[in-house]
């Protein structure tokens, strides 16, 4: 019907689903020509809408969403493991070359030794590339930690989606409790949150709705 209709854009009006007693909005995409599941956004560089939006990672080429969050999730995390391990062996064996050769077990001392074989300064080198990378995945995987724990994506906590008009948090995802969000992040990305029905009219909106939902 007309009315359904935007006058300005002649697409039709957003809906509204009922989750948890909180209205959340949907937009119909234009490109896709459905109305967008919540939480989901269009991706420009995939050209689709992707289900439980996260992010478009350009490391992996491809939208993280609700079908492979998790296996990302596993794939930081394990890979932050990993160079940690990597981070331990290489220093073991840093010391383990250098506990000969030098005067004192100072930095200053250890330092002269690496300097004086290509070797030892060649692993030095490499040792302070995966100690960046590490601590760069290692606070990624934090991130992610604290954003499963409250059910969030990085989308909606960047946009800070679920600020309501008094200026209190409302997540409808939230499970009540970071056990029951890394259960269902991590092990059902597919179970609907509890109260999900569909509504027409707006009530109990969170102010304005998103402008990508």
């Amino acid at each position: 019907p007309e009315e359904w209709r935007d006058i300005g854009s002649g697409l039709p009006k957003p809906r509204y689903v009922v989750i948890n007693g909180i209205s959340v909005a949907q937009k119909f995409c234009s490109t896709c020509a459905i109305y967008r599941p919540p939480r989901s956004k269009h991706c420009a560089f995939c050209n689709n809408c992707v289900l439980r939006f996260d992010h478009h990672c350009s490391w992996i080429g491809n939208c993280v969403g609700l079908r492979n969050y998790r296996y990302f999730f596993l794939f930081i995390s394990s890979t932050a493991i990993l160079l940690g391990i990597v981070l331990w062996v290489t220093a073991e064996t840093i010391r383990r070359d250098t506990e000969q050769r030098r005067a004192d077990d100072g930095f200053l001392a250890i330092l002269i030794v690496l300097i004086q074989d290509p070797i030892l300064l060649a692993r030095g080198l490499y040792f302070l590339l995966a100690l960046g990378i590490f601590v760069a995945l290692a606070l990624l995987t934090w991130y992610h930690i604290t954003v499963i724990a409250v059910n969030l994506t990085t989308n909606e906590h960047i946009k800070d989606y679920y600020e309501g008009i008094d200026g209190d948090r409302h997540n409808p995802f939230d499970e009540r409790g970071w056990l029951g969000n890394c259960t269902q992040v991590c092990c059902q990305p597919e179970k609907l949150p509890r109260g999900y029905w569909s509504y027409s009219e707006p009530r109990n909106m969170l102010g304005s709705p998103p402008s990508d939902y």
